[in-house]
């Protein structure tokens, strides 16, 4: 669940940060989607196309950013991964309060109303294979929340 809200989180953020925090969304972004991959065939194409489509705002990040991955290998160990998600959400959430971007309020409270109904929808199915929800992309939240099953 942390994957998904931390991927969501840093795909609408990745675009409209600053150019400082872009290289750790990227980072972020890469290593969150191959873990998800790992875990799971990834049968979501929305979830693929937010992901193409935020990388492809921010090329220079993206190209950075790959070349990061492959000389750093992510930890997987659930520690690790949850010290990630945290790290990339909190990046992400100060990249978009500080974007000086219209609307950013409105798209924080969209991007928390998506997050739970991907948390809501995980637990609804018993933490079975579940995609997240995926109607419309929102930008992330101004405060973060820990949620717990």
């Amino acid at each position: 669940m942390e994957l998904l809200i931390a991927l969501r989180v840093a795909s609408a953020a990745l675009p409209i940060a600053s150019e400082e925090r872009q290289r750790a969304l990227a980072v972020g972004i890469i290593a969150t989607h191959s873990q998800l991959a790992n875990l799971r065939p990834l049968a979501d194409t929305n979830l693929t196309l937010r992901v193409a489509s935020a990388l492809a705002q921010a090329p220079l990040a993206e190209r950075w950013a790959r070349k990061f991955v492959a000389g750093n290998p992510a930890d997987h160990r659930d520690r690790a991964v949850t010290r990630m998600t945290n790290s990339i959400i909190r990046t992400a959430v100060l990249g978009i309060a500080q974007a000086c971007s219209p609307g950013t309020d409105a798209s924080m409270r969209a991007l928390l109303r998506s997050a739970i109904e991907d948390c809501r929808l995980v637990v609804d199915s018993n933490l079975t294979d579940v995609e997240p929800q995926t109607s419309g992309i929102a930008t992330p939240t101004s405060a973060t929340y820990r949620l717990t099953a």
